[in-house]
């Protein structure tokens, strides 16, 4: 998971300084398939029921809002109609999607925005955000690390939330090396 990606490549630079990290892009239908074929160890997942997976709970996350530093829009808290008004960044982990889950909240209190862009990972929306006038959803924890380049704010409207799962194969379950690997992810995500 992109909230994940330097906290963990961190860990592995202290507790296990030979050991590489490969982070995979996410293809919801193919996620058993990498686990059952070793092509991946672990799988970082939010709504996904994969009932041959062993599976233990990650970490919850709720959204907020990001600018670029001296956005035009000043530093206020966001108002619901500047919100919609402004031009978006929309992350469609699958490519390509320009509708999520906030669009159909905002749906439902009868208001939309605009998606002028949508990139298949949060990682790369600070980059973008911080060089334009446009403004996207980050999950909390990976804002708060950007925040030399970008300001963060509460979204106006109750964000949606998610969990993240960790799931593997249950031929990886007494492995040493796996094992490591888990309590390492799970020691990461506790702490989060």
């Amino acid at each position: 998971h992109d909230i994940l990606a330097s906290v963990l490549l961190s860990a592995f630079a202290d507790h296990a300084p030979i050991a590489r990290l490969a982070l995979l892009p996410f293809d919801p239908p193919s996620v058993w398939q990498h686990l059952e074929h070793d092509e991946a160890d672990l799988a970082l997942v939010t709504g996904m029921n994969l009932p041959e997976a062993r599976r233990r709970p990650g970490f919850d996350e709720d959204f907020q809002v990001i600018q670029r530093k001296d956005h035009p829009r000043g530093d206020k808290p966001f108002t619901i109609d500047e919100f919609c008004a402004l031009e978006h960044v929309l992350i469609s982990p699958e490519g390509g999607g320009f509708i999520g889950a906030t669009d159909k909240l905002l749906a439902e209190m009868g208001r939309s925005r605009r998606i002028a862009c949508s990139l298949p990972s949060f990682l790369l929306a600070p980059a973008l955000v911080s060089g334009s006038d446009l403004i996207a959803l980050l999950p909390r924890r990976l804002a708060a690390l950007h925040m030399d380049r970008v300001d963060c704010f509460d979204p106006p409207f109750a964000s949606p939330r998610f969990s993240v799962d960790i799931l593997w194969h249950p031929r990886r379950q007494n492995d040493p090396s796996h094992v490591w690997l888990r309590s390492l992810v799970a020691r990461i995500t506790a702490d989060l």
